[in-house]
């Protein structure tokens, strides 16, 4: 994907782990757990959880952060964690009921063309789940962004490496267009637009239905807030019936 391969060079630096993110993982697996990242980047939510479970593979589709987070984890000799190039819509090579835990967070669900494509990865993400193992979802509320027409998101600011990265909404038919635009030390270095579905709270509760998911639970943010319709997050955890 072009906005991938304009971003993956900056990726760790616009997206570093956050402690939030992998103690709300953490909260849902344990030492026995084999958990699975759909999207991974460049690996690093993989390197953090790593310590605190049995096993962990992320899949990753652009290839450039691919290579980046593979030369993270050969420095790190850990047997227990693997990063494959590979695609969620295509999931048949992974072991059925095999996963405790699989999320897919930084809103890279929406990067799927319909809800057809969300309906069948949600069935294979079903299929790879132990029995009561857990799905975890995170994308941006877009909810909130349809209603308020909401234009940019807050901007990411690494100001010790002294890069901004600023977050562009256009709606454009069933889609939002989003442009990423990235500034070192105050010049434009890069700009990209990509599409992307904007899924609605009513989409997500007939995709667990659907596909027999139970909504266990739904939160604001990845300290566990309250979701509301003003919550910048929409994050939602599914249990395997």
């Amino acid at each position: 994907m072009e906005f991938y391969d304009f971003l993956s060079e900056y990726y760790d630096y616009v997206f570093p782990v956050s402690k939030e993110v992998v103690n709300f993982l953490k909260s849902y697996v344990n030492s026995e757990a084999k958990v699975l990242d759909l999207g991974a980047g460049t690996g690093e939510e993989l390197i953090a959880l790593a310590p605190f479970v049995k096993e962990i593979e992320g899949i990753e589709l652009d290839e450039k952060m691919v290579i980046k987070g593979r030369k993270k984890i050969e420095g790190l000799k850990n047997n227990n964690l693997r990063l494959a190039a590979g695609d969620m819509r295509k999931l048949d090579h992974l072991k059925n009921n095999s996963y405790k835990m699989i999320y897919c967070i930084g809103n890279t669900l929406v990067h799927l063309d319909n809800l057809s494509e969300m309906e069948q990865v949600f069935k294979s993400i079903y299929e790879l789940l132990m029995p009561s193992g857990c799905f975890v979802m995170q994308i941006v509320n877009y909810d909130r962004i349809l209603t308020k027409h909401v234009k940019a998101l807050p901007d990411i600011v690494n100001a010790e490496q002294g890069i901004v990265f600023h977050r562009l909404y256009s709606e454009e038919q069933n889609k939002i267009m989003f442009k990423g635009i990235i500034e070192y030390k105050g010049d434009t270095i890069g700009s990209s637009i990509v599409p992307l579905y904007p899924l609605l709270h009513e989409e997500i509760a007939t995709l667990a239905e659907n596909t027999k998911f139970e909504i266990s639970a739904h939160f604001g943010s990845f300290n566990k807030d309250n979701y509301s319709e003003n919550s910048m997050a929409n994050i939602y955890v599914f249990t395997k019936r």
